[in-house]
């Protein structure tokens, strides 16, 4: 038979926990989740990397395409040119001339020459009239002028762009006699931007 004076031994729980129990583990400090200073510093050098890539990739193609528009304006306005000079041969020939008028005025000295002598000429197809469309360059040759009303490069109205353009013609004289001459070789120079040009050559016949 079972003492009932006996003390009930069982689990008593220490002081410490005790008072831990019945705070309901409120005061036990919790653990706090993020990035120390060092992992955000690492995260930051992978993304600039990550991205640099792209940015200079996007870069360089929006570079590509402004040279690449600039080449192809630059091929118009020089094709242009020698067009041009093709419609004065052929209306000279129209006109009954030959010989040595076949280009003329345009290998004649003065002031609508386009002789490499007197520096070229530039040309300018929105006048009527090879007198007024056509001018000897001198000691240089304007920039070509684009008026944003009509859309065209010219050299009377508009604003200054960065192209100049140079138009030279040379006879290619075969027996001496310039009167023989029935060749001429056409040379126009688009320049822009300081260092970049475009040349474009093409020899024309006096078809007459």
């Amino acid at each position: 038979m079972l003492n009932s004076n006996r003390k009930n031994k069982g689990f008593t729980p220490t002081p410490t926990l005790a008072w831990r129990l019945s705070a309901g583990f409120k005061s036990m400090p919790k653990l706090v989740s993020g990035f120390t200073f060092l992992e955000t510093i690492v995260a930051v050098g992978i993304l600039t990397i990550a991205l640099a890539s792209p940015l200079m990739l996007a870069s360089s193609s929006i570079r590509a395409a402004g040279a690449a528009k600039d080449k192809f304006i630059a091929s118009f306005l020089a094709s242009e040119a020698i067009e041009y000079i093709k419609n004065v041969r052929d209306n000279n020939a129209l006109e009954g001339k030959s010989g040595d008028e076949w280009l003329d005025p345009l290998l004649s000295h003065g002031q609508n020459s386009c002789l490499p002598a007197e520096g070229g000429c530039v040309v300018d197809v929105t006048k009527t009239g090879v007198g007024a469309a056509v001018a000897s360059c001198g000691s240089s040759c304007p920039p070509i002028k684009y008026d944003t009303a009509d859309g065209l490069y010219q050299y009377q109205s508009g604003v200054d762009t960065k192209f100049a353009r140079i138009v030279e013609i040379e006879k290619i004289d075969y027996n001496g006699d310039p009167d023989d001459d029935f060749e001429a070789k056409i040379i126009v120079t688009v320049s822009w931007d300081g260092g970049n040009s475009l040349v474009i050559q093409d020899n024309i016949f006096n078809w007459r």
